[in-house]
């Protein structure tokens, strides 16, 4: 009796053709959409390939110039961009120097003979925290220049969960 309760039968396979459709339908939409993601993927490290690395300094100007002699920006939405390109500025600059600060720190803690790991611990997770904020702050600005710039971000999901996980940070800058 057991055997036949786990015997292979053909006729239902025969009447499973819907679901074998439905599933090679769904192989084939989701291997057409990784071939789509894998482009843009592809078309993005041609881009960081060929993009000349710059400093802070750099970018800065360049953000500023980009956005001055943007083509169909109001005045209004350049003074907007413009404000917001300075704030970010600034609380990546805090962030910034948190980070510097606390990697210096722990470098010590590590290389010191009285190093104490639980401290080495919370060093590392504050210093986790930070970055994140730092992410926070870059993926808000873009949505708030998108914002800014009438268009909305899309699907409205935030890449820092997509990044990150669903992690909550308490960095404030």
């Amino acid at each position: 009796m057991e055997k036949e309760k786990f015997r292979f039968d053909r006729a239902r396979l025969r009447h499973s053709a819907p679901v074998s459709v439905l599933f090679a339908v769904v192989f084939g939409l989701s291997m057409m959409t990784g071939c789509a993601h894998r482009k843009i993927e592809n078309a993005l490290d041609e881009k960081v390939a060929n993009e000349t690395p710059k400093n802070r300094a750099e970018i800065q100007n360049e953000a500023k110039r980009a956005i001055d002699s943007a083509p169909g920006l109001s005045e209004d939405q350049k003074s907007r961009l413009n404000a917001l390109r300075v704030s970010v500025r600034g609380k990546l600059d805090l962030a910034s120097s948190q980070s510097a600060k606390l990697r210096s720190i722990l470098i010590q803690d590590v290389l010191s003979k009285d190093g104490i790991p639980d401290e080495v611990n919370a060093i590392q997770k504050r210093i986790r925290r930070v970055e994140e904020g730092r992410l926070t702050v870059i993926f808000d600005a873009v949505a708030r220049a998108n914002e800014i710039l009438g268009r909305e971000a899309k699907g409205r999901v935030s890449l820092m969960e997509d990044f990150l996980g669903s992690r909550e940070s308490s960095y404030e800058p």
